[in-house]
């Protein structure tokens, strides 16, 4: 599929994304055996300590590769929600064809004082953080993702 099919395909699914992004961030609240799963959804500081101990020794190398896209899309889907939730963001297909993200599901965030918004590739983001050494903070990659947004 070429990039300017890809981008149609992704926009046009937008909607059904970030309903199963949602989905995946209840199945988290399950995960972490919240009595309310859901609750995870609607304020998803709840689980962030537990996440951040879950995945801090975590060893990429040692999982297969399905083991690896498991968990890779399962904090995707937290981290873009917790984003979202904080700062009334959304879900965007980049447009911009230049781009490296081209084409790729971000989270778009208002920026303050009225700079333009702020758009942040999570799924890259998330990768990068899955790739650090052992003893990495969960915690540590929401605040400095949070920093990118002007207050």
């Amino acid at each position: 599929m070429d990039r300017e099919s890809l981008y149609e395909e992704r926009f046009r699914s937008l909607p059904e994304w970030s309903e199963a992004m949602e989905e995946d961030v209840v199945s988290i609240g399950e995960l972490l055996e919240l009595e309310s799963p859901e609750e995870l959804l609607e304020d998803p500081r709840v689980g962030l300590a537990d996440l951040d101990s879950m995945y801090e020794y975590e060893e990429p190398t040692e999982l297969s590769e399905e083991e690896f896209n498991d968990i890779f899309s399962l904090l995707l889907a937290y981290v873009s929600v917790y984003l979202i939730r904080k700062f009334d963001g959304r879900w965007v297909v980049d447009s911009e064809r230049d781009s490296p993200s081209y084409a790729r599901y971000l989270v778009a965030l208002p920026a303050g004082r009225g700079e333009s918004e702020v758009r942040i590739d999570v799924g890259e983001e998330v990768n990068a953080y899955l790739h650090e050494l052992t003893g990495r903070s969960l915690l540590q990659l929401v605040i400095r993702l949070e920093g990118k947004v002007a207050l």
